[in-house]
């Protein structure tokens, strides 16, 4: 429990020091399903699956776990918030 308080609390560090996208805090809330504060690639692959159907693109099952390991910059098989932000891990 402590630890998950770390991470939000971390997170909302994050948050506010970070220019996010407008809805991307929401993206990743709808992705983390089982609300434990991190999301796992399948928990990702149906955000990526939504996205290229929406535009008509093909590939978003391989598309979706490239995603993830880029993203994953820890590589523990999460994403966390920060990892989740553009410009916040590198």
């Amino acid at each position: 429990m402590k630890k998950l308080l770390c991470i939000m609390v971390l997170a909302l560090v994050a948050v506010a020091q970070a220019e996010i996208m407008p809805g991307m805090v929401k993206i990743y809330e709808g992705a983390d399903v089982d609300k434990n504060g991190k999301v796992d690639l399948e928990e990702w692959k149906p955000v990526v699956k939504k996205r290229f159907e929406e535009r008509g693109k093909p590939d978003w099952e391989t598309q979706s776990i490239k995603q993830f390991k880029n993203l994953d910059k820890d590589k523990d098989g999460f994403l966390t918030l920060v990892e989740f932000w553009p410009g916040q891990s590198k």
